[in-house]
C-alpha cells in the first residue's frame, strides 16, 4: 500500500442501526458487506499514523458503513422498525428529512 495507489470495490446492502458511545444519537446506515478486508488495511495503515503521533486509534472491531440518517435517540424504534421491515431484500429507501438547528 506504501506508496503505491489503492483499488477495490465496496459494497454496502445490508441496514443496519447503530448509536454512538454516549447513546445520545441513533444513525441508519448500510453495513459495508463487500471490500472490508481492504478498509481494515486502511485503517491499519491510519492507526501506525496515530500511534506514531501518540493518539488514540479508531475501534478494535470496526463495523465499516455508509451513514444515511441520524436523529436522537428518541426515535430508536421508529428506524429499526424501519429496519425490520426491509430484512428480505432489495427495496427503495425513502425517507422524508427535514434538517433542524438550533
Amino acid at each position: 500500500m506504501a506508496g503505491g495507489l489503492l483499488w477495490f470495490i465496496s459494497l454496502a446492502e445490508k441496514l443496519k442501526v447503530y448509536s454512538n458511545d454516549d447513546k445520545t444519537r441513533t444513525l441508519l446506515a448500510m453495513e459495508v458487506s463487500t471490500g472490508q478486508a481492504q478498509l481494515l488495511e486502511l485503517m491499519k495503515a491510519v492507526d501506525g499514523t496515530m500511534e506514531e503521533f501518540t493518539l488514540v486509534t479508531f475501534y478494535k472491531n470496526p463495523s465499516f458503513h455508509v451513514s444515511l440518517t441520524w436523529c436522537v435517540e428518541e426515535c430508536l424504534q421508529e428506524l429499526q422498525g424501519l429496519v425490520d421491515s426491509h430484512e428480505d431484500g432489495a427495496f427503495l429507501l425513502r425517507l422524508d428529512c427535514q434538517e433542524l438547528q438550533r
